[in-house]
């Protein structure tokens, strides 16, 4: 076989790839420029905004940190513990490891750093190991057990993502997008079907950037809509990025199926090692049944330096379904 059509097709290849990388450089330092004098960001597809995201995100196969964490909200939850009422706001202290598609383990401890519990979550399975004295006990299921007790269905490499910053819920492959500029931001918004359309009574084109999205039709309509779609049918998502570094600052989701809410603020980006990720993060989650806020701030992060997973159960502990 002839060599040299494949090495051209190659040449070919990699001057593409140089050619975009260029590209999206070239854009960041026009953005700078065009916002240094008023004017606005550079039309970017939405590819192309993903593109420039994937090259300054970070790239991990484990990441390691120290977290303080303050949970807060009406949940209505299930909680397996009745140190925790439905009307709460903790803060508490969590050294957290992740494993590339693999495992999120989580040390939890208050204020005084002595642990209170250790979480160990697989991609199928959830552990938990309540160390609260009075109401000590082991907890193991699949997860969607999880997925129950917090109310909020996220699946394991949803986890990793919200944890190491990542906008949620991108599929490239399945995913198409609107590119839109909104001030300093690249907005993405996720083109939606006709059964959104007869909901919220506005076309995804129109759709601005700060509405809030609300059913528009009667009850007996929705629910006959509802029943004649699946839930990606009448999901709506938005993420806004950047228009100089591309960072992630931003994801919306709209459930009108579920009639959920989520609401992801990223802040504070820094490069600990191997690419950018926040060192903030705010989630909110509404549902009729819950409202749950929850505030990371990253003290510490450490990439792809392996570490143990310990996760023991003493003996006596009690087991609970949560």
């Amino acid at each position: 076989m002839n060599p040299w059509p494949r090495l051209h097709l190659n040449r070919l290849g990699n001057l593409w790839l140089l050619g975009l990388l260029m590209l999206v450089a070239a854009t960041g330092c026009s953005n700078e420029r065009r916002l240094a004098k008023g004017k606005p960001l550079r039309p970017m597809g939405s590819a192309a905004v993903l593109e420039a995201y994937e090259d300054a995100a970070l790239q991990w196969d484990w990441v390691s940190m120290k977290v303080d964490v303050t949970l807060s909200g009406q949940t209505g939850l299930q909680m397996p513990t009745d140190s925790l009422p439905d009307a709460l706001r903790q803060s508490f202290k969590a050294t957290v490891r992740i494993a590339r598609d693999s495992a999120v383990w989580a040390s939890i401890s208050p204020a005084l750093g002595i642990e209170v519990a250790r979480l160990l979550i697989r991609p199928d399975s959830v552990f938990l190991v309540s160390k609260i004295p009075g109401n000590a006990f082991f907890a193991a299921e699949p997860l969607a057990g999880l997925q129950r007790w917090t109310g909020v269905d996220l699946g394991f490499g949803d986890l990793q993502d919200l944890l190491t910053g990542r906008p949620l819920g991108i599929d490239e492959d399945k995913d198409r997008f609107l590119s839109r500029i909104d001030g300093r931001q690249y907005l993405l918004v996720s083109r939606y079907k006709r059964p959104v359309r007869r909901l919220i009574g506005v076309d995804d084109r129109e759709l601005g950037p700060s509405d809030t999205l609300r059913i528009q039709v009667p009850d007996r309509r929705y629910e006959r809509v509802r029943n004649h779609s699946d839930g990606d049918d009448l999901l709506i998502q938005r993420h806004w990025f950047n228009g100089l570094t591309f960072d992630p600052e931003r994801d919306v989701f709209d459930d009108l199926y579920e009639q959920r809410f989520i609401h992801i603020h990223r802040r504070a980006f820094s490069d600990p090692g191997g690419g950018r990720m926040p060192m903030e993060m705010e989630i909110e989650f509404r549902s009729p049944q819950t409202t749950l806020g929850l505030e990371l701030d990253i003290q510490r992060v450490r990439v792809d330096n392996p570490a143990e997973l310990p996760f023991e159960i003493p003996d006596g502990t009690p087991r609970k379904t949560i």
